[in-house]
């Protein structure tokens, strides 16, 4: 499965306008630490100066590529409360503003040390101001960079043209991804995937707004066709085309599975969001983590990207989706994977998660849950609990729950995992599973 399927941003191919700022950039930075006599006749502020502005030009590469500022606007947004897309917007705005207003500030700063003839403080302050200024220019330009030779934008395109586009796309999907996609299809792709992620992200930042939505989420009959209309204020002129096209195709040709595909594509970053939120803050409530780890389960369905699940779940996987879970086990899964995500080397991935409760499953309906909380493991349980947020972090590492995993295993997890393996008539991981089950029982309700 690719890294866009599984919600990841994907960085686009570097233009002719990117490798050109980074030859510029590159090449100033060099001739500034040869410390030549370049500018001004001098060669302590000449080469700082031309170092800076090669500062300035990188780092603009670099917010363009990369979005660097991303983890300071979450901040901001999540200290002034900002909870809908206008706020985001004017939020972002000021921000940039705030940024350039400060590199201008060190600019000023720099022309002081100049006439202090002080080298040291006129290198600081305007590299500072070099590196905030191309941050800016970054925020603000960035992401059109390189895009008009290789990727006009979508109203810029003929009528016929955006025609031509979306069957290329429609045939792409009906087509289980065999055919191509134009720069310009992975680019809108990319660009509304990131969007509907983004807007969920902004969200998710203020407790109350979060809290609000798995309420909204918790009583929703459809929570696709919720989270649909919940992002329409993100839709591009794309995806607004695309969808009225399908529809007009879908009259005539009843091939409803496209938008479905498409949707999973474009809402599977948002899901996964979802869940590793209601993980790592142990919020929602068990019900709905369910449900959305089973949503998570269709699309990839749907996305034909079943091989994530192991082979000898895969069929479970497919066909138990629907499958009704007693509470007692929603809870289980919900707890195995908050637990595993209080551990500080824990990176979120739905997929674990959705194999261990495929596992799950299987196992309680077969011959070996028989007996299971008189079983011969239960004192290796007693074991478990103490360090129960270790053994779920060991379980989420094992990669679909299979053993071989690479995380650091505490030594007593490593004498329980010693002490079943030779005593385990079937599968170690069977073993493994119903330890944590027995282990989850004895923690406090």
């Amino acid at each position: 499965m690719s890294e866009s399927t599984t919600g990841q941003p994907a960085s686009s191919n570097v233009s002719s306008q990117h490798l050109v700022l980074a030859i510029v950039g590159m090449t100033a930075v060099i001739l500034g630490l040869m410390n030549e006599d370049l500018m001004l006749n001098y060669a302590v502020f000449g080469p700082l100066m031309v170092f800076s502005m090669g500062a300035l030009v990188l780092m603009v590469l670099i917010e363009s590529r990369h979005v660097s500022s991303h983890p300071l606007d979450s901040f901001i947004f999540y200290k002034v409360g900002a909870e809908s897309s206008q706020d985001y917007k004017a939020t972002r705005f000021h921000l940039s503003v705030g940024i350039s207003t400060l590199s201008l500030l060190f600019a000023l700063l720099s022309i002081f040390f100049v006439a202090k003839f002080n080298p040291t403080g006129f290198a600081l302050s305007l590299f500072f101001s070099m590196t905030l200024m191309g941050l800016s220019i970054g925020r603000s330009f960035g992401s059109s960079i390189g895009q008009e030779s290789s990727n006009p934008r979508w109203l810029q395109l003929s009528a016929k043209d955006r025609l031509r586009e979306i069957e290329a796309l429609r045939t792409w999907l009906r087509d289980d991804w065999n055919s191509s996609l134009s720069r310009i299809q992975e680019k809108k792709i990319d660009e509304q995937k990131m969007m509907f992620r983004n807007h969920i992200i902004l969200i998710l930042s203020v407790e109350s707004s979060a809290n609000a939505t798995l309420c909204s989420l918790d009583e929703a009959k459809d929570i696709e066709s919720m989270l649909v209309e919940s992002m329409r204020s993100e839709n591009t002129d794309w995806f607004n085309d695309t969808m009225d096209h399908f529809t007009k195709v879908d009259h005539f040709t009843k091939e409803s599975d496209l938008k479905d595909s498409l949707l999973s594509l474009l809402l599977l970053p948002v899901i996964t969001e979802l869940l590793g939120h209601m993980a790592r803050h142990d919020s929602g409530s068990d019900v709905l983590f369910d449900r959305l780890l089973s949503l998570v389960g269709k699309y990839a369905i749907r996305l034909d990207c079943d091989d994530i699940f192991d082979i000898d779940i895969r069929l479970m996987a497919i066909s138990g989706i629907s499958t009704q879970r007693s509470e007692e086990l929603q809870r289980f899964i919900k707890l195995v994977a908050t637990s595993a995500a209080e551990h500080e080397q824990f990176n979120w991935s739905p997929w674990w998660v959705l194999n261990l409760r495929s596992r799950m499953d299987i196992l309680m309906e077969s011959h070996e849950w028989k007996g299971i909380e008189s079983s011969y493991l239960t004192p290796f349980a007693k074991d478990v609990t103490s360090s129960f947020s270790d053994w779920c972090f060991m379980l989420s590492e094992f990669d679909s729950v299979r053993q071989g995993g690479t995380s650091e295993i505490s030594a007593q997890i490593k004498q329980v995992l010693e002490k079943i393996k030779p005593s385990s008539h079937s599968m170690p991981i069977i073993g493994v599973l119903k330890i944590t089950w027995l282990a989850h029982l004895k923690l406090p309700q």
